[in-house]
Parts: structure tokens; C-alpha cells; sequence
């Protein structure tokens, strides 16, 4: 089966992965050998001997061939952080022009020389992988630095470095007086992948993907809804079932997975400009699930994405938590009635980070279940009625407006008809955008 077709367009510019920047954050977490102050209380610590050579290191040990050095350290953590997911800027060395330094307000200064920069009462949501800053006496002088984790309506998760001599897992509310606001990374993406369109030439925006014809078809998001030619990737496809998208292998590049002849799921890892590896079977066992396979984001947190499909003849929801490195965790029964409900998709459609199940139930309500991390889910959130053409053709487009939020779409039974709804967070979205007709051989 073919693969490697050029696109037609251009090669566009890096996209950043927010979930990378997460991963990176967490395994810094995990590392018991630097997640600390050595000796404990002393300054002395692993991120500000990466960064600042000329601060003090007496006393302070060495590792991984770094000298530690005494110095106060939650912008050396967040920088290196960035800096290890390819944040745009972040290895730039503060001695020879970087805008991010030693001090928690250099990332103020990040956001605001690149127009990332968000105040906390600007009403804009933060994102995993952006840069959190404090001022814990409201005086005007920033004092402390973490990476967000994740989000939820109230309260933003953090990884924070020199936090109490360690670095540290924390909790904040969103409205806490302390957070002065967040700076995003340059040129990042929505986080995992978490889309039946999925982000395959990495530019940041969603794109509309389809094999029904047996021939993998991208058209490639350009931003505010707007899409290029149909780019034929190559034929080949029709032993496989309905592919799904997701960052599988966390390179901040959409892959495709799919069930092949009804039992092996496969994966292709995107190269970007719409170019894919060669496949990659994971294992067989996968008949009963091939017709609802999907893609859900980062269900659990971990930063990694994540795969789900009902089983068949039970109507059992399973979760199968992504590791990275296209593996995964064994099947996790989530449990039994969904039955009434059409194939669901998964997005981030409250803009918390964390990925989210929605289907349309009985042919007729759009239905939301918000994920709430470690694979749990709310109770189902009704969003309306008049859904009846669009189930069998639903799909999670990623971000095709540019705005920051996962946005729908689905063809309309009879008509083939593309229709979108732009996501507006907390569960919203715009009227439906009719794109245009031709789409029947497609989905």
C-alpha cells in the first residue's frame, strides 16, 4: 500500500504538542534522582545547573553530567521543560538574547513578545503545556512558574518545580487572586490528537480524512473553516475498518490506527505534509470492536492518547489508555449500555485538556460525557435534539477555525452534504456551517 504521496501543499511550520510538553513535565516529576533540592533545603538543584553555570555550586552534587547549582528554580524546571518538547525560543540561552531566564516573570515576557500572553481575568481558558505564573503578595513582582497539566472548569492541575525544595504535583483555582496569567507555548497544538480529522502534515489545524472508497483521502485544514484539495494518499484500504486518528507515538504528529481484516489494529505514524510510516500491527483480538473504534484524547490524564470502541453484541464501552510509542495499557472495561447510541468520537469539547466522549443517542439528542481524568466521565450532558442525518457520519475535525477549540462535523444523509460546528467550549457550538455537497463517496 502506497504511503509516502506528497501533498500538495506546502510544508507548513512545526506545531508544538501540548501533550509532548505535559509528557516531559511528568517524567521530570517521575524522576526521583532530580525532583528534588540535594541536599534537601540547600538551593541546590539538576535545572539550574543545566541553565546557569556561574551560580554558586558548592556543595550542591553533580548527575547525567551536569553540575547542580544553588539557585532559586521554578523557571530553570519550566524552561527545560519547553525546552525538551521543541518549545520555539526555549533553547535560546539567556546570555546570548533568550527571553526565558532564570526568573519566573521571563515568562510573562515569553507571552508577551509572541502574543501568547493571557491575564487570568482575560476569560481566555488555559491548556496543558502553558506556563502558569504567580504573584503570591499581589504586589505586582511575579514570584513562581508551573506547567498546567490540566484543566478543568474550576481548577487548573500543575507540575511545579522548587515547590516546597521539590518539584510537585498542585492544584489551583482558576480564580485564585495569585495567578497573574498564562503564557502559551509558540506554535502549539490542542494537545493529543484526539479527532476522526486528525493534524497530519502538523500545522496546527485539523484536517478531514476518508478511506470509505478504499483509497486514503486527505483534505488538509487551512484555518477559518476552510479546507484544501482532496490529496489522495494511495489505495489499498479496503481491508481495513473506519480509520481513527490520534497521537499515538507523542511526536505531536496525527497517526492513523485501524482494525485490519477484522482483527489486527494497525497503526501508521504521520510524518508530516501528509506523509505516513510504513504500518505497524499491534496485535489481533480486536474483532469484536473494528465498527466503533475511536479516538478519545487523553482520557486519563497522563498526557498520552488514548483509544475506545463499544464491543459488539454487548454494547460495553473499553478504554485502552495510550503509553506513547504506539502501546497501550489492556482493555479497561468502562461498562454496558450504549446500545442506543451511534458510533461515538472523542474531543476535547469543554476545553479542559482532557478528552471527551460524544454520540448522538436514539438518533435524534447530541449527548456529551465530559472526561474528568483517570477514565472517568460525567453524567450524560444533553446538548439538543435534531441530529437524525448526522449520526452515522460524525466526526471530531480537531481545530479547522483556528480559535483554540475542537470543532464537529458530518455529512448529511441523503444530500452529501458537509456540515460544521464550530466549538466554543463548555460543551458549545455554532450553528451548523454548510461546507458544500459531493461528499457521498467519501462517508
Amino acid at each position: 500500500m502506497a504511503t509516502g504521496l506528497t501533498a500538495v501543499m506546502a510544508a507548513p511550520a512545526f506545531a508544538v504538542s501540548r501533550s509532548a510538553i505535559v509528557s516531559a513535565a511528568q517524567d521530570e516529576l517521575n524522576n526521583s534522582s532530580r525532583d528534588h533540592e540535594s541536599p534537601m533545603g540547600s538551593g541546590c538543584n539538576y535545572y539550574t545547573g543545566v541553565f546557569r553555570t556561574w551560580k554558586d555550586s558548592a556543595g550542591c552534587p553533580s548527575s547525567d553530567g551536569v553540575q547542580w547549582r544553588d539557585s532559586n528554580w521554578c523557571a530553570d524546571f519550566a524552561k527545560y521543560v519547553w525546552r525538551k518538547a521543541g518549545v520555539p525560543h526555549a533553547d535560546v540561552p539567556e546570555l546570548e538574547g533568550g527571553v526565558l531566564t532564570g526568573w519566573a516573570s521571563s515568562f510573562k515576557d515569553y507571552g508577551t513578545k509572541y502574543g501568547t500572553w493571557h491575564t487570568r481575568g482575560s476569560g481566555y481558558t488555559p491548556q496543558p503545556g502553558d506556563a502558569v505564573v504567580f504573584d503570591w503578595e499581589q504586589n505586582g513582582d511575579i514570584d513562581h512558574v508551573g506547567i498546567v497539566k490540566s484543566v478543568d472548569g474550576s481548577t487548573i492541575y500543575t507540575i511545579e518545580g522548587n515547590s516546597g525544595d521539590r518539584t510537585k504535583a498542585n492544584s489551583h483555582s482558576r480564580s485564585s487572586s495569585d495567578i497573574v496569567g498564562y503564557s502559551a507555548p509558540v506554535e502549539a497544538g490542542n494537545g493529543p490528537s484526539n479527532q476522526d480529522g486528525g493534524d497530519f502534515n502538523a500545522d496546527g489545524v485539523g484536517d478531514i480524512f476518508s478511506a470509505a472508497t478504499g483509497t486514503l483521502t486527505v483534505w488538509s485544514g487551512k484555518g477559518s473553516n476552510n479546507f484544501g484539495s482532496a490529496t489522495e494518499i494511495g489505495p489499498g484500504w479496503g481491508a481495513f475498518s473506519k480509520p481513527i486518528a490520534g497521537d499515538f507515538n507523542d511526536d505531536g504528529i496525527s497517526d492513523l490506527a485501524a482494525v485490519r481484516d477484522g482483527s489486527k489494529l494497525t497503526i501508521w505514524n504521520g510524518k508530516g505534509d501528509n506523509h505516513f510510516s510504513n504500518a505497524i500491527e499491534i496485535g489481533p483480538g480486536w474483532e469484536p470492536y473494528d465498527s466503533t473504534l475511536m479516538s478519545l484524547g487523553d482520557v486519563n490524564g497522563d498526557g498520552h492518547a488514548d483509544i475506545g470502541a463499544v464491543r459488539e453484541g454487548t454494547g460495553t464501552l473499553y478504554l485502552w489508555n495510550g503509553k506513547g510509542s504506539n502501546n497501550f495499557s489492556s482493555a479497561i472495561e468502562i461498562g454496558p449500555g450504549w446500545t442506543a447510541y451511534s458510533k461515538p468520537i472523542g474531543g476535547d469539547f469543554n476545553g479542559d485538556g482532557i478528552g471527551d466522549l460524544a454520540a448522538v443517542r436514539d438518533g435524534s439528542k447530541l449527548t456529551i460525557w465530559n472526561g474528568k481524568g483517570d477514565n472517568n466521565f460525567s453524567s450524560a450532558i444533553e446538548i439538543g435534539p435534531g441530529w437524525e442525518p448526522f449520526d452515522s457520519t460524525l466526526m471530531t475535525l480537531g481545530d479547522v477555525n483556528k480559535d483554540g477549540n475542537t470543532d464537529i462535523a458530518s455529512v448529511r444523509e441523503g444530500t452529501g452534504t458537509l456540515y460544521l460546528w464550530n466549538g466554543k467550549g463548555a460543551n458549545n457550538f455554532s450553528s451548523a456551517i454548510e461546507m458544500g455537497p459531493g461528499w457521498t463517496p467519501y462517508f
